[in-house]
């Protein structure tokens, strides 16, 4: 049984398939702990209304999807956003922003997985950020795919 910080690229790939799915897929074993932070449910809306606005979906499949990952969410262990770790996505962002071009978002992203591992470290950082890929591996996790 693995432990595995999922960021938002990462999960949408578990629930539709698109590239990088099946690589994503090949990592998860039922039996994993899927860990994610709260934003996660934000960006995961976020990412399928955007396909619906590019047409590649249309919205139902994108509410169908959002509701299939509602009834999941009980079964990832969420790390709710605190002050500690906003601050330490600051620190991220002046660490990373110019030279890999990290974001806010994935920012806060790798600052939740380092506080969740901080207690129980993780077995895989799963990403298909490549930006996040690199900022994650330089702060010392194992990334997949």
């Amino acid at each position: 049984m693995a432990r595995h910080f999922v960021d938002t690229s990462a999960l949408v790939k578990l629930y539709r398939v698109e590239t990088l799915s099946a690589q994503v897929q090949a990592v998860v074993q039922s039996t994993d702990t899927l860990v994610i932070s709260a934003l996660t449910t934000l960006e995961f809306q976020s990412a399928f209304f955007s396909l619906v606005r590019q047409q590649i979906i249309d919205q139902s499949h994108a509410i169908q999807r959002i509701h299939f990952f509602q009834a999941d969410l009980s079964s990832f262990e969420i790390v709710l956003l605190t002050p500690s770790i906003l601050a330490s996505a600051e620190r991220l962002l002046s660490r990373f922003a110019v030279s890999e071009g990290l974001r806010p978002a994935d920012a806060i992203q790798l600052a939740a997985a380092m506080e969740a591992s901080s207690s129980v470290p993780f077995d895989t950082f799963l990403t298909t950020d490549s930006i996040l890929k690199s900022c994650a591996l330089a702060s010392g996790f194992v990334v997949k795919p």
